[in-house]
């Protein structure tokens, strides 16, 4: 976690330097340039390679821009700690209650929601949990409580086609497929499989995204929904579009609540 006593001085200057960078990748990307030449140097938590998510054809997207601006910042500050994630730290704020979370991005690969909830777990629980336990979790629930889910669903379900079913019982069978053409998380049932998932981990899930109304020096992500179900607290970064964005991880603390 961020230490209490980091310098809000030093934050606020890292984000109008963030905000500098996503106005020139938006120049950049107007003209039909990109300021990002390479994939070698992007890593993430488990130190695999994490590509920009302006390659998810959305380099118009403040978010996303937002996003590699991080993730830019992040992979600098891991080569310093010689590719050592513990030892890396790149703060960001909420701008509702100034809390400072750490950044931590995840690979846009199709399971980058179920990843960055594992990768968030492993940190806050010191022990390491997978993407494909997650999925495992969600479709456990699913199954457990298809009624429950089926009526809360109800709604959400009414106007979208969903070829292969809208239903608890159809989600939970689709849920174990992976890449990018996958299940990915939201796909079919948006927040309600966050709602689920934070059920069936007993955490405390809080959804944050980009805030592109704060001035530039103010803080930069806000939170957007909490479905608050345990003492474990998981964030979640979401970029993009409401269908097809990504999702990063945002280190947090003790669940205020508990």
């Amino acid at each position: 976690m961020v230490a209490l006593g980091s310098s809000l001085g030093q934050l606020l200057s890292r984000t109008s330097s963030l905000r500098r960078q996503v106005d020139e990748q938006t120049e950049l990307s107007r003209r039909g340039s990109s300021p990002i030449k390479s994939k070698k140097s992007w890593r993430g938590a488990r130190g695999q390679k994490v590509a920009p998510a302006l390659l998810l054809r959305a380099k118009k997207n403040h978010a996303l821009l937002f996003r590699d601006a991080l993730t830019k910042d992040y992979n600098v500050e891991l080569e310093k700690a010689d590719f050592y994630p513990a030892g890396v730290s790149v703060p960001v704020c909420n701008g509702s209650t100034g809390e400072l979370m750490e950044f931590v991005p995840i690979e846009p690969n199709g399971s980058c929601g179920f990843e960055a909830i594992a990768v968030a777990l492993s940190v806050e629980k010191g022990k390491t949990t997978t993407g494909n336990y997650v999925r495992t979790k969600l479709r456990d629930e699913l199954r457990s409580f298809a009624g429950t889910y089926d009526a809360e669903a109800a709604d959400w379900c009414v106007g979208r086609a969903h070829p292969g079913g809208c239903s608890a019982v159809d989600l939970a069978d689709s849920v174990m497929r992976r890449g990018k053409d996958g299940h990915w998380l939201g796909e079919r049932w948006g927040n309600i499989e966050l709602l689920a998932l934070a059920r069936a981990l007993h955490v405390c899930i809080e959804l944050f995204v980009y805030d592109e109304e704060a001035s530039a020096d103010a803080p930069t992500v806000r939170n957007y929904e909490t479905f608050d179900h345990g003492k474990v607290r998981v964030g979640l970064l979401y970029s993009g579009l409401s269908q097809g964005g990504h999702f990063d991880v945002v280190l947090l603390g003790t669940s205020p609540s508990r």
